[in-house]
């Protein structure tokens, strides 16, 4: 089951970035993370250009725990230059970036975080996230922001939009409950079209979070804007991963029928994490980078962007 927004680049304001709301914090588990994930997406050569940043916050009393990893992707290649795990004191905002190691974080402007940048040794990159898009969300633990973005690689500028993502994941533990995004797909098609699907488990307009996963859809346009229920995605062609013993999807289709929303997409290259044995098999987490086409009405357009695809 999946949530999908579909936007088109308007001017209109999106709130600030917003704090976790006490209690959530309060009735938090031990095992909980807050997770806050920026992914610039734009075009170099004519070819997709991704930086997905991954920030996260875990543990509970005078300290927590926290990690920031970064990629850069690029001809199908990911290229890990940011991999940071510190402790640091329980105050403030858990989803809130902070500076550490190699990173820096410029505050202000609309989004709270004028700039990051990442510099060791002759590597610098800068991020300069833009005016808000849009947000969406049906529940205060997992939401969405799609913003306008500039990413500067060795002082050349590259233009392109960023989604920003936040999401409480409670860990698959004994009388623990799993929440937020499991799989999701952000396809654009670097003008003024973008797509976001995702898996949300535990979503209710109640707020109870050991409901099954249910399907959300939502699309802005400039002149327009509508949510649906009902979204489709199916696995096309699937590759093994032996070290798991799973197969994960490479290819996909996707629609959404009330929409009139329909494509395809494939990898065209990938980063695959295992984790540890349970019962025989491993768990998967893969990240694609995807080319596919999309289809609004009559008009079909090329896209590109990124995939997340988990098994526990």
């Amino acid at each position: 089951m999946l949530a999908a927004v579909l936007a088109a680049a308007c001017g209109s304001e999106a709130p600030r970035e917003p704090a976790v709301p006490p209690e959530i914090r309060s009735q938090a588990p031990a095992a909980t993370r807050y997770a806050h994930e920026l992914i610039f997406v734009g075009e170099r050569g004519g070819e997709p250009l991704l930086v997905p940043l991954v920030f996260s916050t875990s543990g509970q009393g005078a300290q927590v725990a926290r990690t920031a990893r970064g990629w850069l992707v690029h001809d199908e290649t990911w290229d890990p230059f940011l991999d940071e795990s510190w402790a640091a004191p329980s105050v403030g905002d858990p989803w809130r970036i902070l500076p550490h190691g190699p990173l820096r974080v410029r505050a202000g402007g609309p989004t709270d975080v004028e700039a990051l940048v990442y510099r060791q040794g002759d590597r610098v990159l800068r991020l300069f996230p833009g005016s808000p898009i849009s947000a969406w969300s049906r529940h205060e633990e997992m939401r969405y922001r799609l913003l306008k973005a500039m990413l500067e690689i060795g002082g050349a500028p590259i233009n392109g939009v960023m989604l920003e993502i936040h999401r409480v994941e409670r860990e698959d533990e004994p009388g623990l409950k799993v929440f937020g995004a499991l799989d999701w797909l952000f396809l654009t098609d670097g003008e003024a079209t973008h797509l976001v699907m995702a898996e949300a488990a535990g979503a209710t307009d109640a707020g109870a979070t050991d409901a099954p996963p249910r399907t959300y859809a939502w699309t802005l346009r400039p002149h327009d804007e509508n949510s649906w229920d009902e979204a489709e995605v199916r696995w096309l062609e699937m590759l093994p991963v032996q070290p798991a013993r799973r197969d994960v999807p490479v290819r996909w289709s996707f629609r959404i029928p009330n929409a009139g929303i329909a494509g395809e997409a494939v990898s065209v290259g990938r980063k695959v994490e295992v984790g540890e044995e349970r019962s025989g098999r491993r768990s998967v987490e893969a990240h694609h980078i995807v080319e596919g086409w999309i289809l609004t009405g009559e008009e079909r357009r090329r896209v590109y962007g990124i995939l997340r695809h988990s098994q526990e």
